[in-house]
């Protein structure tokens, strides 16, 4: 019997994340090599990033493959930004899960109050729910930001486009990531970002974005270069825009249907590789 496989995220990078404790770190090479086994089992596979999980979990040589992200931005989603002027208090804006703190959410807050104690001002939407949401308000309230942090919680889709288009720079320093929909539908909306190297996100900045994961000290130097320079953020933000209508064009149900049919043959005319 043939198998399809669908590559989303990597297990290695959440275990080393921290959200088990040191017996998650130990389990990590033992995940990476269980899921490079499976995915060489698969006669064809599907990919969420363009390079980064290919490459932690190779498909076999012979093996039917194609890229779709997870991320699919219908024509009400884009929106091209003309005004890349910053708020009287800049406005940075954070999508993700609260139920583990690998989307970085901690980090922007101790950066907020870096940042505040440089006499920079920010105010951060953390868009999100999840049983460290309390930990994060008490991280606010440590760090003397407590009225600078949102918490917005959950939002639907509709609200989520209107968040991002308030914002003047989007981030996400993530721990670990697959190809994440929250921030190609930022760039969807010309939104000029940051994110860490974790996963697939290098794959959708330009280099200058991009920032070593944990490290926050980069970040709030990425922050303040983005704040300090409209040149930056506007050039970032349309050219985010190009990136996520290229992306999108990879997730057309043609291409989609075309993979599956052929899977579908190979298997009934019992050509399974």
């Amino acid at each position: 019997m043939p198998f399809l496989g669908h590559v989303v995220g990597d297990p290695f990078d959440v275990m080393n994340s921290g959200v088990s404790g040191r017996l998650g770190a130990l389990a990590a090479p033992i995940l990476r090599a269980m899921m490079r086994r499976q995915v060489r089992n698969c006669q064809a596979v599907t990919y969420v990033s363009t390079a980064f999980l290919q490459r932690r979990y190779p498909a076999r040589r012979d093996a039917d493959v194609l890229v779709r992200p997870g991320a699919r931005i219908g024509d009400g989603d884009l929106k091209q930004r003309n005004d890349f002027t910053v708020r009287e208090t800049p406005v940075l804006l954070a999508v993700g899960s609260q139920e583990q703190l690998y989307k970085g959410h901690d980090q922007i807050i101790r950066v907020a109050g870096r940042l505040a104690r440089a006499g920079v001002l920010v105010h951060v939407v953390l868009i999100g729910e999840g049983r460290y949401q309390s930990t994060l308000r008490a991280l606010a309230a440590e760090h003397g930001v407590a009225e600078q942090i949102e918490f917005v919680g959950g939002v639907n889709h509709t609200e989520i486009n209107g968040y991002l288009d308030r914002a003047d720079v989007f981030l996400m320093p993530s721990m670990t990531e697959g190809l994440p929909r929250a921030l190609v539908e930022a760039m969807a909306r010309s939104l000029p970002a940051i994110g860490s190297d974790a996963g697939g996100i290098p794959e959708l900045l330009e280099p200058d974005a991009v920032v070593a994961r944990g490290d926050e000290a980069e970040l709030e130097s990425a922050i303040r270069r983005a704040l300090e320079s409209e040149q930056w953020r506007a050039s970032q933000g349309r050219r985010n825009y190009e990136k996520a209508i290229e992306l999108s064009a990879l997730t057309d149900d043609a291409r989609w249907l075309d993979f599956l049919r052929n899977f579908r043959d190979r298997g009934s005319n019992g050509q399974a590789r």
